[in-house]
């Protein structure tokens, strides 16, 4: 270390703490605005459910069974979101795509998959307890957060070579 030139130990010096507080302040930002990304995602799902809940009725029928009256779930059902209309045990009385399983109906949103689903129960099912499940996947929210990493890092990076060189 004492053939390294001291103002080569200084900017060293000054560009591994500039690193050290931007790789903190990276970490705080990242968490706080990923969080924020996914918060702002599952209340616009809880969103959608809630209103596809209010559009739903449904009914039992003592010969054919439980009957639903609303629209068609394929024409709510936007790019890859998944629509279905379940009993209390998760059994679908209408769907857009009945081979997908998004599990029994949960409060809140869960993961299921590759796909983020939001629950919602149907105010006007009478007798039979019955729910709207409304799921879309959520790739592309990782996919904004991990571009969100990546800028942070590029970030850091930059910021460390810049004391570096003023510094020296």
């Amino acid at each position: 270390p004492e053939r390294i030139p001291v103002r080569w130990r200084i900017a060293a010096t000054c560009a591994g703490l500039t690193c050290l507080i931007l790789v903190v302040f990276a970490g705080v930002l990242g968490n706080l605005v990923g969080d924020r990304v996914r918060d702002d995602f599952d209340d616009e799902l809880r969103g959608g459910a809630r209103a596809l809940a209010s559009e739903y009725q449904v009914g039992m029928d003592p010969i054919s069974g439980p009957v639903v009256s609303g629209p068609n779930p394929r024409d709510s059902a936007m790019g890859e979101s998944v629509i279905r209309v379940v009993d209390e045990f998760g059994r679908p009385l209408a769907s857009t795509d009945r081979t997908i399983d998004l599990g029994p109906p949960a409060a809140g949103v869960t993961d299921m998959g590759r796909f983020s689903v939001a629950t919602e129960p149907i105010p006007d099912s009478g007798s039979l307890p019955s729910f709207v499940q409304y799921a879309k996947p959520d790739a592309d929210v990782e996919a904004t957060i991990g571009r969100l990493w990546v800028f942070l890092g590029a970030g850091v990076l930059g910021g460390t070579i810049l004391a570096l060189l003023a510094g020296l």
